[in-house]
């Protein structure tokens, strides 16, 4: 798959699930927020961006809208989000 491949699947998927999506530069970290159901994402270069990007969708989807205040529910949160960017990827991630 292609950067504009990825790209056009992130993009997409965001419109199914109702997610506003917005495009930050390289320097900027990927975040997410779930309450908005909003996702920040760098623009995608390799499949370790695309990879990155679904994870962040994964909080929006998965995370409660609550502030995380222990380890273990940070732990649990970035957890589940990894679940979620797997199955959403068919469980098809490379190195990257």
């Amino acid at each position: 798959m292609t950067n504009e491949d990825m790209t056009l699947k992130l993009e997409e998927l965001c419109k199914q699930l109702g997610i506003y999506f917005n495009w930050i530069g390289k320097n900027d970290q990927n975040r997410a927020y779930s309450g908005m159901k909003t996702v920040w994402i760098k623009r995608i270069s390799d499949t370790g961006d695309y990879a990155a990007a679904l994870h962040e969708i994964g909080h929006s989807q998965c995370d409660s809208e609550g502030q995380l205040v222990s380890s273990k529910e940070v732990l649990d949160a970035e957890t589940e989000a990894w679940k979620w960017a797997r199955k959403h990827n068919n469980g098809n991630f490379d190195a990257e």
